[in-house]
C-alpha cells in the first residue's frame, strides 16, 4: 500500500471526512507476517475439511466495520490464512458474493495471497483482470505480488502494457508484483508513476504544506512498495506524501520512510509528530526513535534540536573528514 505512508487542513478528530471513509484504498497492507502458530496448525489441516460455513464464521467475526477498517487496521488476513488453503475457494466466493466496497472484501484478497496455491492465484488473476472496481485489482495485485506467483506473470504484463492505461493505483500495485518477480518492467512502472501529481508543487523536506488533492490517494500502492522494496530512489515523493496527502496516504508514507531509513527522512518525519491522526503521530515518533536511537526524546521541539545539532556535528566532520560517513 507501506511505502507514503501523504490527500490518503484543519485538526480534527481522527475520523476522516466521509468521502474519504466511504472510498477505500488500494491498500494499507500489512507485510508478509511470519507464520503464527494458528498458522502452522491450520497447514495440517486437510483442504477437503475447511467449510464455507468456517469461512463465513471468520468473516463474520473479524471482518465487521467495528473491527476492520482502514483507521484501526484488520486482522482478518491473518485469521483467513490461518484456515489453510482449503479455504481458497470459500474465501472468492465470499467476495464475489458481495459487490460492496466494504473493507473486508479487499483484505480477504490479502488473505489470498498470505494462502497462495492454484486456486488462490487463478482467483486473484481474475479479479486483477476482470473486477470493476479498481481497488479491488490493486489489491489483488498486491496479493499476487506478496505470494511472489509465478502464474500471474502474463496477466501482469499485459496490464503494464495496455491501451488504455489502467488507474495508477493499480499500475502501482502492477510495479510492485512485477519487481517481487524481478520482471524489470516494475521498476519501469515505478518510475514513470510514483511520482509527485502533475500540477502539484514540491515541497522541501521539514516544510508542511497540505493539498486537499486525491491524487495522492492513487499513489498509496506505490508509497507502500517504496517502503516494502527499499525504493530509496522515491525517497521525495515518499516524503511529499507524508506532508501533503490525505490522512491515510501521510500514514502510509510515514510506515515507508522508517522502512526507507533514510537520515534525510527526518525532517519530514518531525513534521508528522504533528498529524491530525493519533496514529500517524505515534508511527513519526517510533520511526525517529527506530531511526536515531534516541528514545528519551517526544516533542518536536526536541527532535529539531536534535536534528541541528546532528547537521552541525555532520558539517563539521565534512570539513574535517571530507567524504566521511
Amino acid at each position: 500500500m507501506a511505502l507514503t505512508l501523504a490527500a490518503w487542513a484543519c485538526t480534527r478528530p481522527e475520523v476522516p471526512p466521509a468521502s474519504e471513509r466511504t472510498e477505500p484504498p488500494p491498500t494499507i497492507p500489512a507485510a508478509d507476517a511470519a507464520p503464527t502458530a494458528l498458522a502452522r496448525a491450520a497447514a495440517t489441516v486437510s483442504p477437503a475439511q475447511v467449510t464455507e460455513q468456517q469461512v463465513r464464521e471468520v468473516l463474520a467475526l473479524h471482518g465487521a466495520k467495528e473491527v476492520c477498517n482502514q483507521l484501526n487496521g484488520c486482522d482478518l488476513p491473518r485469521h483467513l490464512a490461518a484456515l489453510g488453503r482449503g479455504a481458497a475457494t470459500h474465501i472468492l466466493a465470499a467476495f464475489d458474493r458481495s459487490k460492496s466496497d466494504a473493507w473486508w472484501r479487499f483484505r480477504s484478497l490479502e488473505a489470498l495471497g498470505r494462502i497462495g496455491g492454484p486456486e488462490a492465484e487463478a482467483g486473484l488473476v481474475r479479479v486483477f483482470l476482470e473486477d470493476a472496481m479498481p481497488p479491488a485489482r490493486a489489491e489483488a495485485a498486491l496479493a499476487l505480488g506478496r505470494g511472489a506467483m509465478r502464474g500471474a506473470l502474463p496477466a501482469l504484463r499485459t496490464v503494464a502494457t495496455q491501451s488504455p492505461r489502467p488507474p495508477v493505483s493499480v499500475l502501482l500495485a502492477t510495479a510492485y508484483a512485477l519487481s517481487r518477480l524481478r520482471d524489470p518492467l516494475g521498476a519501469a512502472l515505478f518510475t514513470e508513476h510514483l511520482v509527485v501529481p502533475e500540477g502539484g508543487a514540491k515541497v522541501a523536506p521539514g516544510a508542511r504544506r497540505v493539498d486537499v488533492d486525491t491524487r495522492w490517494h492513487e499513489l498509496r500502492p506505490g508509497i507502500w512498495a517504496a517502503g516494502e522494496l527499499r525504493l530509496v530512489g522515491h525517497l521525495q515523493v515518499v516524503q511529499e506524501a507524508a506532508l501533503r496527502g490525505e490522512p491515510f496516504t501521510r500514514r502510509d508514507a510515514v510506515v515507508a520512510l522508517s522502512k526507507l531509513r533514510q537520515p534525510r527522512a527526518i525532517p519530514t518525519l518531525i513534521e508528522a509528530l504533528a498529524d491530525e491522526l493519533p496514529s500517524t503521530r505515534k508511527l513519526a515518533q517510533e520511526a525517529l526513535v527506530s531511526l536515531t536511537g534516541k528514545r528519551t526524546l517526544s516533542t518536536a521541539a526536541e527532535w529539531r534540536a536534535y536534528a541541528a545539532d546532528a547537521a552541525g556535528a555532520k558539517a563539521d566532520l565534512e570539513v574535517i573528514a571530507p567524504g566521511a560517513p
